[in-house]
């Protein structure tokens, strides 16, 4: 019996948005990650553009779903992206590149109503520097790799200070 090999299709382009929710605790920043649907993986908040969103717009409702936060009520971003990628992108594992096009934003939360929401959920943590710098957790949760992928090709990550 022969067996048919079909050539890997190119991944679709990804086209949208990733939020830098940070916070500072004993002067050390730590960033938001949300333990993705499939589970065991953490990513930060991420929205695909529709084609009639803005890359900003797109995370809005984003927040709003995953993490049950209003704009301006519970948090503000940032109005002009901190950086925007755009390449062909090549995946381990992956045959063919895929174009991304992805914009970075800073996201704060509004004060202590914003914090108790985000305390309360169980599916997020939030991420060191070092365990961004690593792709896991203390406890060996791996970070999403393409995530982090980008963020490095984009200048993103945040620097571990390993001289204190």
């Amino acid at each position: 019996m022969d067996v048919i090999v079909t050539p890997q299709q190119p991944t679709p382009p990804f086209i949208g948005s990733i939020a830098l929710v940070r916070r500072f605790v004993n002067d050390a920043e730590q960033w938001l990650g949300v333990e993705n649907t499939d589970g065991g993986v953490f990513e930060l908040p991420q929205a695909a553009r529709g084609k009639a969103e803005t890359f900003r717009s797109c995370l809005d409702e984003a927040l709003e779903t995953t993490l049950g936060l209003r704009r301006q009520a519970d948090y503000l971003i940032s109005g002009l992206a901190r950086a925007h990628y755009q390449a062909p992108v090549e995946w381990p594992g992956e045959i063919h590149p895929q174009w991304v096009i992805v914009e970075f934003f800073a996201v704060d939360l509004y004060g202590k109503k914003a914090a108790g929401i985000i305390d309360a959920l169980s599916k997020v943590r939030w991420l060191s520097a070092l365990e961004l710098e690593k792709g896991s957790t203390t406890d060996r949760v791996p970070i999403c790799t393409r995530q982090l992928q980008l963020m490095n090709a984009a200048h993103v990550l945040p620097i571990v200070n390993t001289a204190f």
